[in-house]
C-alpha cells in the first residue's frame, strides 16, 4: 500500500498505511531491516521519558544511565527491560500501533490513584492518537503460570483479590475511555454476534480435526441467549481485557497485573468496547484450563477456579454466575479463533473446552450456567485443602 504517513526519527522511518481495512505500521532502518528488532531503535524509543508524544522529534541520546537487562520478542512486539536511574523499567514497542490509547489512559489513572497492583506508567508515545510504545515500571517476579504448586493456590486467590480491586478502582475512572456505563439491549445482540461471527470464520478455517468443536460452538450459541441477557444486567466499564496467568505476576506475596493492551484479534469486538467485569474473571478462569493442559493436571481446572473466585469474593457478592458462564463461552470461542490465526498449535485446548461445555462435562460452566456460585468442596467440584 501507499504510506499515508512517513516520519523520520534519527535515521529511522516510521510508515503508516491502511491495508485490507487494517491499520498497519512499521519502522525500518536505512538498510531496510525492521527497526523494532534493533537495539538502537529500542534505546531510542526508551527516550519516551520525554512528554508524549515524541514521535516526530529528533532524538539522539537516550536517558542515562541506561542498560538493557533483558529482551523478549512476542507476537505483538518487542519488550525490553532497562536498568535506569530509577530502577528497572520496561519498554514495549508494538509491531503496529494499537487501535486506541486506552492502555496508557488506564495505566495513567491507576498510577495517579496509587493502585498498588499495576506497574506505574512513566510515559508513552502516540502516532496519530494511537498508542505505539509504552514505558513503565518493571514488575519483578514470576508469572502465575510458572509457579510451583505449593505457591500457586495462594497466588490464585491473590489474583482474584487483585481483579476485584482493579474493577473497583476503574469503576471510578472519570475519563470517557474507562468510565462505567449501563449495559443496553443492543449489547446482547453485539455479544451474541461475536459467537456467530466466529462460527462463520471457523467454518472457513477449521480443519477436520476441529469439526466436533465447531459443532459444539454452534450448539452452545443456540442456547447462549439467556446467559447473554444475564450479562447485560451489569454495567460495562474498562477492565484489564486479558488477565491470563502470564499477565499476572507473583511478586513478594502479591499479584500484579501487567499488559493492559487487551486481546489481539478481538474481532468483531471493537478495541474500545467496554465490558462487564465478569469477562475479566472468565479470562482468568479459562487460563486455568491452559495451565491444566500444560502441566497435564486436570485437577487444576476447575479446582483452581474455586480458589480464584473465593479471592474475588464472588460467592459473597453479586457474582452474576450466568453472566460469567456467558463470558467463559465467549472467551473460549475467541481462543479457538486466535490459536488458529496465530498458529500457536494450541487450538485443541479451547476446542476440547467447547466440547466439554456442550456435553455438560465442564462442571464449572455447568454450575455457573445454572446460576450457582462454585465453592470449594461444593457439589460438582473437587474439594481442596484449606489455604
Amino acid at each position: 500500500p501507499t504510506p499515508e504517513l512517513c516520519i523520520e526519527i534519527a535515521g529511522y522511518t516510521v510508515a503508516a498505511a491502511t491495508l485490507c481495512g487494517t491499520r498497519i505500521q512499521a519502522a525500518t532502518s536505512l538498510d531496510g531491516g525492521e527497526a523494532e528488532e534493533s537495539p538502537a531503535w529500542a534505546r531510542l524509543a526508551a527516550a519516551a521519558q520525554l512528554p508524549p508524544p515524541f514521535v516526530g522529534d529528533t532524538l539522539t541520546q537516550p536517558p542515562t544511565p541506561m542498560e538493557a537487562a533483558a529482551t523478549r520478542t512476542g507476537y505483538t512486539g518487542l519488550t525490553i527491560a532497562w536498568r535506569t536511574g530509577r530502577g528497572l523499567a520496561a519498554l514495549r514497542v508494538r509491531r503496529r500501533a494499537a487501535d486506541s490509547s486506552a492502555e496508557p489512559v488506564v495505566l495513567a489513572y491507576l498510577t495517579e490513584t496509587g493502585f498498588s497492583w499495576a506497574p506505574r506508567l512513566y510515559s508513552y508515545t502516540l502516532l496519530e492518537d494511537e498508542a505505539y510504545t509504552l514505558y513503565r515500571e518493571w514488575v519483578p517476579g514470576r508469572p502465575l503460570a510458572e509457579l510451583p504448586e505449593e505457591t500457586l493456590w495462594r497466588a490464585l486467590r491473590g489474583l482474584g483479590s487483585t481483579l476485584r480491586s482493579l474493577h473497583a478502582t476503574l469503576a471510578s475512572c472519570p475519563d470517557p475511555l474507562c468510565a462505567p456505563e449501563p449495559s443496553e439491549p443492543g449489547d446482547v445482540e453485539r455479544w451474541l454476534f461475536r459467537l456467530d461471527y466466529r462460527i462463520g470464520v471457523l467454518q472457513r478455517l477449521a480443519s477436520d480435526g476441529l469439526t466436533e468443536a465447531l459443532y459444539a460452538l454452534e450448539s452452545l450459541f443456540e442456547e447462549a441467549g439467556p446467559l447473554a441477557e444475564a450479562a447485560a444486567g451489569f454495567d460495562k466499564q474498562r477492565i484489564h481485557g486479558d488477565p491470563h496467568l502470564y499477565n499476572a505476576i507473583y511478586s513478594e506475596g502479591e499479584v500484579f497485573l501487567v499488559d493492559y493492551s487487551g486481546e489481539p484479534h478481538r474481532e468483531p469486538a471493537g478495541p474500545l468496547e467496554k465490558e462487564p467485569p465478569q469477562r475479566d474473571v472468565a479470562v482468568a478462569l479459562r487460563s486455568l484450563d491452559y495451565l491444566a493442559h500444560l502441566r497435564s493436571r486436570d485437577d487444576i481446572y476447575p479446582r483452581g477456579a474455586a480458589v480464584l473466585l473465593e479471592g474475588y469474593g464472588a460467592c459473597r457478592g453479586r457474582l452474576g454466575a450466568q453472566a460469567t458462564a456467558f463470558w467463559l463461552l465467549e472467551r473460549a470461542s475467541y481462543e479457538l479463533l486466535y490459536e488458529l490465526m496465530a498458529r500457536t498449535g494450541l487450538e485443541h485446548v479451547p476446542a476440547v473446552a467447547l466440547e466439554r461445555m456442550a456435553s455438560g462435562r465442564d462442571s464449572l460452566y455447568r454450575i455457573l450456567a445454572s446460576g450457582r456460585c462454585p465453592r470449594r468442596g461444593g457439589a460438582g467440584l473437587s474439594s481442596l485443602p484449606a489455604l
